[in-house]
């Protein structure tokens, strides 16, 4: 969770695809939403893929956290975003659409 070398509320769109899934723990997660909802935009969206179901191989570096549809819709809500939609990809994978308001 670095500070982006980008001004507050100046981008449209964030994707994310197969890195939030490996991040080691879920401060760190808040950490990169925080700064998310910084450099976003008023009315821009965020993508992103987080891991879904339980931390069974949370052992293995390349396991990072997961969530469950709730639990992703209160991280995403506590940072003052907007859940647009939840979807489960697979049994493993979780795409999160939320918007700033």
């Amino acid at each position: 969770g670095k500070e982006l070398p980008v001004s507050d509320n100046q981008i449209d769109f964030v994707f994310s695809y197969l890195t939030f899934r490996h991040l080691p723990s879920k401060a760190i997660l808040e950490e990169y939403v925080q700064e998310i909802v910084r450099v976003l935009k008023i009315g821009g969206v965020v993508k992103v893929q987080l891991r879904t179901g339980p931390e069974v191989y949370r052992w293995r570096w390349f396991h990072g956290v997961s969530f469950f549809a709730e639990e992703a819709r209160q991280l995403f809500e506590q940072k003052g975003l907007k859940v647009l939609k939840i979807e489960e990809e697979d049994a493993k994978s979780l795409w999160v659409i939320v918007k700033k308001m």
